[in-house]
């Protein structure tokens, strides 16, 4: 009962997140346990990139949990409580039971097995007229015009509950009897779910007719009509073919039943999404072929029916990316034309800085490793093919290739010029970016991040640098405060009240950790920022004054310890207000992050003139030695230097050894987002989840605009909802950060508490950001750490104890660092 509740409420969620290409009220349910862990990670190989898919997919996870959509979490019942020979009905039953709850919320659902591939999103496939009047007619049958119920065309319904409706779609069984697998189920009708699950026998073992037998049975008696999915659109192993010429790129699904071993399974799997690998990405909306298009697919494979294309536009696949591509035609692995100047080359970098073994390295033609962390422009440069494919850098979008042949990613752009440049087989490169995260979440364990090993370590916060109040300060929006608000505004942008602040103090901590390393790497900051052409004194035409003032407190971070810097404004300065720069032309959302197309381009050709003027320019270093006492630039609380290196922030962090002047890494840091990135760093160890569930995406907002972030994490929005994580650690005063979303679009409060035998001091924290409206990910500290006696490694405990109210998005945990 417990866990129905839990997925009823990660259906409401889940329900409530826009959707660009799932219908207004539908989901896509699934059921998976840890012994098809497997078989998951392929059936949402095709479809990971797709947002607007898995911010709608729930699914119930036995023993198991992943970034897929939702993954609502249960135990299995032991083999005495369920024994082999009853097992395996008992595990196609429960499926029932996932539509029954998820029902109470949704109008329709999508219910796929483990072992069914998603080659693209299954609701963009419609269903041909059915032959005949005789047969019922389905019309919401998973189409992108999805209607909330089911209709019947001429017979085929009966009486009872389902007179007078198709109830249900179901997958093509193959010839026999009985038509239906429940393999594949769209439904609308909770009555047709309820009818089946009456059929449920009280006991279940090796006598028990098949679920989907007995469940065909009792929608026909109750007189519900049904209908079959398009073979085509939805197929199956056990009559899919020919083999030697099946219509691969028309299928939309493809369930590998028929099959006795996991091993079959997985080998015929690979076979399919081999197969279809030519068929090409789903960016969830296909658009009208133009007549150049029409004319080269004359001699290319056949193209689906009409029935199962979309005529919607061309839909961005949320890094700015349509299906046509600028530039086409230009030689494979050949640069496309400058969108830069040499003069503006010239002007994005504003300081070389000290960057000797990047120099030193190359110069020897020795293999190079380039570390990048920081917030969404880190994440969409696209990383290298050995990180993980579930890292949020790998989706295809920032690593798939134009007609020149190269990535459309600006990091690995950037990389691959430089490798063919100075060449090396064992250059690497490292991109460690989490969505909307502050400098502050690589604090304390910047080790696991940017390793000891790095040659360059890309630093890029600056989109994110605005304190609280401050998401916009150009003229025109200032003009909106009050006279109060805009004097407190102007007073936190100014160079004393920004270096006064956690972001900056963060910053130069990165800065002052990866300098005290024995070998320290290159620093580069990668700075972008906004600017506006019609405030007041700058009329169209005329000087664009940059809306944030975050520069000059960059500058003075990077004059002080000779960090290199290339920046976006100073390349522009000088041609902002002409069209050929215009926002439109090269970013996706009027100027914050870098589009596929042109963008990647301009930002790539920035990092490569860095790296060829550091290699060609001899110069000594130039900032302090790390091994001096040097004093802190920034401070929380202290108005003079000798304050500044003993303040309130610098003193709580949690701090990162050294051995030998050699910086290490804290003790462990846990990240729901980063344990997937194939990296070193874990999630938080789970104990117990009482009305909190997993959640990837997160429906949140974007300088004002409503948006999908991949921020992993545990959420919970109903009052009372525990949650329960392991530190892993004991011993006396240990240190203790705990990650969590903030944001404009909640107002829920948790109560963090240690767990007896360890004692904290517990503290309550709002979700709620008053001044933000961007959903950013923030920490709050526990004063005075924890301590918990040898042998039992603290607990700390989530409450919700205000939910915020009905228009609340809850309250989401994302990480942990214990030092």
């Amino acid at each position: 009962a417990s866990v129905g509740v839990e997925l009823q409420a990660a259906a409401r969620h889940a329900l409530r997140t826009p959707s660009s290409c799932v219908p207004t009220g539908a989901l896509l349910l699934s059921m998976v346990d840890d012994g098809q862990a497997a078989l998951r990670r392929r059936a949402f190989a095709r479809v990971s990139h797709l947002e607007c898919l898995l911010a709608r997919s729930v699914s119930l996870c036995w023993n198991y949990s992943d970034a897929f959509g939702t993954c609502v979490s249960a135990s299995l019942p032991s083999a005495a409580a369920v024994p082999p020979p009853s097992r395996y009905h008992w595990f196609t039953w429960a499926k029932w039971s996932v539509l029954s709850f998820a029902l109470r919320e949704a109008s329709s659902a999508l219910f796929l097995d483990a072992d069914v591939l998603l080659l693209r999103n299954p609701f963009a496939a419609a269903p041909p007229r059915p032959p005949s009047s005789s047969t019922p007619t389905c019309c919401c049958c998973a189409t992108r015009s999805l209607p909330h119920r089911l209709s019947a065309s001429g017979g085929g319904g009966g009486g009872g509950g389902g007179s007078g409706g198709c109830a249900l779609l179901y997958q093509y069984e193959g010839p026999g009897t009985n038509p239906m697998n429940t393999g594949q189920l769209f439904v609308c009708n909770p009555e047709a779910v309820d009818a089946v699950l009456a059929a449920r026998p009280p006991v279940l073992d090796g006598s028990t007719l098949l679920e989907q037998t007995l469940a065909h049975g009792a929608l026909a008696s109750a007189g519900f009509a049904t209908a079959a999915l398009p073979k085509v659109g939805f197929g199956g192993n056990c009559w899919f073919g020919p083999p030697e010429a099946p219509p691969w790129c028309r299928l939309h699904t493809f369930h590998g039943h028929c099959l006795a071993s996991l091993h079959e399974k997985l080998d015929r799997l690979d076979l399919v999404l081999r197969e279809t690998l030519h068929c090409g990405a789903d960016t969830a909306a296909v658009a009208k072929p133009s007549q150049g298009q029409k004319e080269k697919r004359r001699t290319a494979a056949p193209r689906p029916p009409p029935w199962q294309m979309s005529t919607a536009p061309v839909a961005k696949d949320g890094h700015g990316k349509g299906k046509s591509r600028a530039g086409g035609g230009a030689r494979k692995g050949r640069e496309r034309p400058l969108e830069l100047t040499e003069q503006q080359l010239t002007r994005s970098l504003a300081l070389l800085g000290d960057a000797n073994r990047l120099r030193r390295r190359l110069r020897a033609s020795q293999p190079l490793v380039l570390s990048a962390i920081g917030a969404s422009n880190v994440v969409r440069g696209g990383c290298m093919k050995g990180q993980a494919s579930s890292g949020a850098c790998s989706k295809e979008a920032c690593t798939d290739r134009g007609d020149d042949g190269l990535p459309h990613g600006w990091l690995l752009r950037a990389f691959e010029s430089v490798n063919r440049t100075w060449p090396s087989r064992d250059h690497r490169l490292i991109n460690r970016g989490k969505m909307a995260t502050p400098p502050s979440g690589y604090t304390e364990c910047l080790n696991r991040y940017a390793p000891l090993d790095a040659d360059v370590v890309l630093l890029s916060f600056a989109e994110m640098c605005i304190r609280k109040g401050t998401y916009a300060t150009g003229r025109v929006r200032l003009e909106r405060l009050t006279e109060l608000e805009r004097l407190r505004v102007q007073q936190s942008d100014s160079l004393e009240g920004l270096l006064s602040g956690e972001f900056f103090a963060s910053v130069e901590t990165l800065i002052r950790d990866l300098r005290a390393r024995e070998d320290p790497p290159a620093i580069v900051f990668f700075n972008v920022f906004r600017w506006h052409c019609a405030s007041e004194g700058a009329p169209r035409g005329g000087y664009c004054p940059f809306e944030r003032s975050c520069d000059a407190a960059f500058m003075e971070l990077a004059q002080f310890y000779q960090v290199s810097v290339i920046s976006l404004r100073n390349a522009f300065w000088h041609d902002a207000a002409g069209p050929r720069y215009q926002y439109r032309k090269w970013t996706s959302d009027e100027g914050l992050h870098f589009d596929l197309q042109h963008g990647d381009r301009m930002a790539a050709q920035m990092v490569h003139h860095w790296v060829a003027s550091v290699v060609a320019t001899d110069r000594p270093t130039a900032g302090p030695d790390p091994r001096s006492s040097v004093p802190w630039l920034t401070n929380n609380s202290a108005s003079d230097a000798r304050g500044r290196s003993t303040s309130r922030y610098h003193f709580s962090r949690v701090k990162m050894p050294t051995i030998d002047g050699r910086a290490q890494t804290a003790a462990v840091c846990f990240d729901f987002a980063d344990y997937d990135s194939g990296w070193t760093l874990d999630r938080p160890n789970v104990v117990r989840a009482d009305g909190w569930w997993f959640v990837k995406l997160d429906a949140g907002t974007s300088e004002g605009q409503k948006a999908l972030k991949d921020k992993p994490g545990m959420r919970a929005s109903e009052l009372g909802a525990t949650l329960l994580l392991d530190t892993t650690r004991h011993g006396p005063t240990r240190q203790l950060r705990v990650g969590y979303l903030q944001t404009y679009s909640s107002r829920a409060v948790a109560r963090i508490s240690c767990v007896a035998p360890c004692e904290c001091a517990p503290i309550n924290v709002s979700a709620h950001s008053a001044d933000s409206r961007t959903s950013l990910t923030a920490f709050a500290n526990v004063p005075d750490g924890f301590s918990s006696p040898p042998g039992s490694t603290c607990k700390v405990q989530f409450e919700l104890v205000s939910t915020g109210g009905a228009n609340s998005t809850g309250f989401k945990v994302i990480a942990m660092h214990v030092s």
